[in-house]
């Protein structure tokens, strides 16, 4: 039995190392295809393409946002280690100073043009890097499968809902058949009053009654439709259970729309269009939640 999963989910997870904090969140909503987003740390941009190939064999479809945060933390009584390059901040502002001095301008209000200059933030040791790195990965890991299991448990609160709808389709196409006896006697009924009214004005030949009689006793059959019903809703209830996919449950929705429209055209019966009107409520209900699945 394969498991149904929903587009909508959410999963995060987070590692200490020394004294580095990693946490990582995945969120996703409905999409046609997999379009993965990260929002990650400067200087981390460049693993993204790593993790994208990393979650691409195992999202399917969905707009999913990934977000990274790495800091590092101090302990109680433990400094935060100093991560500026005294050296070559010294010298971005001495060199600041000397161009805006004449024009008797403020050196410290460029401080945030110095910070972002390349080398005057110092990251860690490539050792400490490449660990912190090998975390990150794990981290996502988790965080993804926290997230598809999420996926799992709002896909089976899903199916349970289909299952409801599907059923209560099911339920009201019975009571059509229940109908049927009663809506051909109220057709009959009309056509023969129709019949007694065009004589008393009409020379009607009999065989031609005939054929007219015969060709309104198809258009208003709606035995075809009533089969299809039934087989499309087994097919949905069989494709919940073995092939949950998304798609395939609104392709059957299209075809069960069908049979339900045209069963509708044809009623020429009130309370038979009231239960075909109850089958498209369910039926939007089901389009819906197709749209929130793998």
């Amino acid at each position: 039995m394969q498991e149904i999963k929903s587009m909508t989910a959410f999963g995060e997870a987070e590692f200490s190392y020394k004294n580095w904090l990693i946490k990582v969140e995945i969120s996703s909503v409905n999409g046609k295809y997999a379009d993965i987003k990260f929002r990650t740390p400067k200087g981390w941009q460049q693993q993204e393409q790593e993790w994208r190939k990393m979650l691409l064999k195992r999202i399917g479809r969905g707009t999913v946002q990934v977000s990274l945060n790495i800091e590092e933390i101090a302990g109680i009584e433990e400094k935060p280690r100093a991560l500026l390059n005294t050296s070559l901040f010294n010298n971005y502002i001495s060199q600041l100073r000397s161009v805006t001095e004449p024009h008797e301008l403020d050196a410290s209000t460029l401080l945030p043009f110095v910070m972002q200059q390349p080398g005057v933030l110092q990251g860690p040791e490539e050792e400490e890097l490449n660990a912190i790195n090998k975390h990150v990965n794990t981290c996502i890991a988790n965080a993804f499968n926290q997230f598809d299991k999420n996926r799992m448990e709002e896909g089976a609160s899903i199916a349970n809902q289909l299952q409801g709808n599907i059923d209560k389709i099911d339920s009201l196409a019975l009571r059509v058949s229940q109908l049927e006896e009663q809506r051909v006697n109220h057709l009959k009924e009309r056509m023969m009053d129709k019949i007694k009214e065009w004589n008393t004005e009409l020379e009607i030949d009999p065989s031609r009654l005939e054929q007219e009689f015969l060709f309104y006793l198809d258009k208003w059959d709606i035995t075809e439709e009533k089969t299809r019903l039934e087989q499309h809703c087994n097919f949905f209830r069989s494709t919940l259970t073995n092939n949950p996919s998304g798609k395939k449950i609104a392709f059957i929705a299209q075809e069960l729309g069908r049979e339900i429209t045209t069963m509708g055209n044809k009623a020429n019966f009130f309370e038979l269009q009231k239960l075909t009107v109850e089958m498209k409520e369910e039926l939007e209900k089901i389009k819906e939640q197709a749209f929130n699945l793998l």
